[in-house]
């Protein structure tokens, strides 16, 4: 089964984008093929270097996610082991979306 992933850092930036992934994913799957997206949160690198602890404190996990814990998921999406995710977008951000109104 062939996959793709597409990730996106800014939700918002792109209107509709849960309904465009799934209009994707359907076509997708009938050529046997799967489609889903990671939405990763603040991740420690160099250019977030700075970032003053309001920010992170607006994120319930409490802290910026790793990119090592981004690369374990993206790598999770691309095998085998992702057979029957379909369609789906998933949020790796330490609870920022749920947190917010």
């Amino acid at each position: 089964m062939r996959r793709v992933l597409y990730v996106f850092k800014v939700k918002q930036t792109y209107p509709n984008i849960d309904i465009r992934l799934t209009v994707l994913a359907y076509f997708q799957q009938i050529n046997n093929q799967s489609a889903n997206m990671l939405s990763p949160g603040f991740i420690e690198m160099p250019m977030t270097d700075g970032i003053d602890d309001e920010c992170l404190d607006r994120i319930p996990a409490q802290r910026a996610g790793k990119p090592e814990e981004i690369a374990a998921l993206a790598v999770f999406l691309a095998s085998d082991d992702s057979n029957y995710m379909h369609g789906a977008n998933v949020f790796m951000d330490g609870g920022w979306v749920l947190g917010r109104k």
